[in-house]
């Protein structure tokens, strides 16, 4: 890519400029323009920053499904806590239960429930 040196003679329009002269102040005025753009327009990471705008789709996001992320993300830390707690209420029912030595099944020892007998059917009292 380069200028015609037989064009830029005396019938041009920059008489007596040579052809270096003219190159030179081409390049005066370009390099630093080409600088300034440069500094402007690429900043680090270009590649990067395409490949992450390719890569993620551009789905606009309703304010009900932000509402069920942000519900979702508190939900894990209380269903985590309330499956320590089942384990430790039914480790204690059952623990308590062979402690008193009664005949319960195991769906009474688990909930807590006393031994359902004749008696207990039909008493009218609530304990």
């Amino acid at each position: 890519m380069g200028i015609d040196k037989g064009h830029l003679g005396n019938n041009g329009d920059r008489k007596g400029e040579s052809f270096d002269e003219i190159e030179m102040g081409i390049r005066e005025v370009l390099i630093p323009a080409a600088t300034r753009a440069a500094e402007v327009s690429v900043r680090p990471f270009l590649a990067d920053r395409v490949l992450k705008a390719v890569k993620t789709p551009n789905v606009v996001r309703s304010g009900a499904d932000v509402w069920f992320d942000s519900l979702f993300a508190w939900f894990r830390p209380v269903a985590l806590a309330s499956l320590i707690l089942i384990a430790v209420l039914v480790s204690y029912n059952v623990k308590s239960a062979a402690e008193y030595d009664l005949s319960v099944s195991l769906s009474e020892s688990v909930l807590g429930l006393p031994p359902v007998t004749l008696e207990t059917a039909y008493e009218l009292t609530d304990e």
